[in-house]
């Protein structure tokens, strides 16, 4: 059954009340007596309880939502600060304030984003409430809602106050250790000019032994002078420059999917932060619905303006991604980067003309792990036979997938 408009039920409500008065009165004028004149003092007190609703000052509220800054990253907890300033002493039985989410932060949590104030003489009303930001994303908080009533609730006055608040919120990375995309040819070339095939980097420092770190990579002297066991870390040896290009195509819209998705953009928020770690020249392209492009810098705002490209980005479709390898010329010495929760046909035709290029490509498949049907194995074994870096990323730890794809490239 379809609801009154508010406005509606408030008059039909007030239409009632007077009727009812008119009632009691003629009602006392006839029958006389305590009962029927106490009858129609009640109501006159409910109609005048009405009338004081019908006259509350909205216009004499300020309200305003405090929050300390807008930025934030996945999981961060914001305090949410609401102010009502009352600019007349006008009185009122209750105030009920209650500030408006978004429903994708709805959804999120239950959250205590109203609050009931009894009559009270303060000029200010304040009320807070925390808020767990769990999703990347960007949140629009634009309204306030304010009531009022009577005793009995048959009257009641609402107005929602337009308050903008905005909140960025940044996906979450992991630290990646390395990042050396070194394609087949390379290792080849390498292994012929350096018997020690595997130093296929300039060495940039040590650190702590990882249990799983090749055990060729030990730097032994530093190893006997620490007293433990000391990994050699190496300079990226793929040029100056990464191109990340981001494949928004989601082949459905079910959890998992869309989770593989998040997995995707977390990725890229790591290999972005990996990149302005190690002062590597970056550029993002974004294949959704409308392409977006940042050109290749090296920056601490740079950085910033890629992440909130990831915030805000949103899975599509159909995909576009050939259309953005056919539009983009590949600067000379740039190391193309891909992420995509699927492979397709078009995938494998933009990969080998990129190929023909001479061009350095790394393919990350953000996978869940289980088996992928026979189509996807098959572009993958195709790319696999090209001189392509192929990693599948399906392990909670990026690390994990990377080394294992640096292994396949190598054996």
């Amino acid at each position: 059954m379809k609801r009154l408009n508010p406005k509606i039920r408030f008059v039909i409500n007030i239409v009632i009340l007077v009727i009812i008065f008119l009632a009691t009165y003629v009602y006392g004028m006839f029958q006389g007596g305590f009962v029927s004149w106490f009858l129609f003092y009640s109501v006159t007190f409910l109609l005048i309880s009405a009338l004081v609703v019908l006259a509350f000052p909205f216009n004499r509220l300020v309200v305003t939502r405090e929050i300390h800054k807008q930025v934030f990253t996945t999981g961060e907890k914001v305090t949410v600060t609401v102010r009502v300033k009352r600019e007349s002493m006008f009185p009122f039985l209750f105030l009920q304030l209650k500030d408006r989410l978004p429903e994708e932060l709805e959804k999120t949590g239950d959250y205590q984003t109203n609050k009931l104030f009894f009559f009270s003489l303060k000029k200010e009303l304040v009320f807070s409430y925390d808020l767990k930001l769990i999703s990347r994303g960007e949140y629009h908080l634009n309204a306030v809602e304010v009531g009022t009533g009577d005793f009995f609730g048959l009257v009641t006055k609402v107005k929602n106050f337009k308050v903008m608040n905005t909140l960025l919120v940044y996906p979450e990375y992991q630290d990646l250790r390395n990042l050396s995309v070194i394609t087949r040819d390379e290792v080849q070339s390498m292994n012929s000019q350096n018997e020690y095939g595997d130093d296929i980097a300039s060495i940039s420092g040590v650190r702590d032994y990882v249990q799983g770190d090749r055990l060729n990579n030990i730097h032994w002297k530093a190893s006997a002078r620490a007293s433990k066991l000391m990994t050699k870390e190496f300079e990226v040896y793929d040029g100056q420059s990464y191109l990340l290009i981001f494949d928004c195509a989601l082949v459905s819209k079910h959890y998992q999917s869309v989770m593989l998705f998040e997995r995707a953009v977390e990725l890229a928020a790591s290999i972005v932060r990996y990149s302005m770690q190690n002062k590597i020249m970056l550029g993002f392209v974004a294949a959704g619905d409308k392409i977006k492009k940042l050109p290749i810098q090296c920056s601490d705002e740079h950085q910033m303006n890629i992440f909130q490209q990831l915030a805000k980005l949103n899975y599509t479709n159909r995909s576009r991604f050939s259309e953005v390898m056919n539009d983009n010329v590949i600067p000379n010495g740039t190391t193309v980067l891909v992420i995509s929760t699927t492979v397709t046909e078009e995938t494998v035709k933009s990969m080998y003309n990129l190929d023909l290029q001479k061009t350095k490509v790394a393919f990350f498949l953000v996978t869940d792990g289980l088996p992928g049907n026979k189509n996807e194995q098959l572009y993958m074994n195709e790319l696999k036979k090209m001189n392509i870096v192929p990693y599948v990323m399906k392990s909670k730890i990026f690390n994990d997938d990377l080394k294992a794809g640096e292994k396949h490239v190598r054996s």
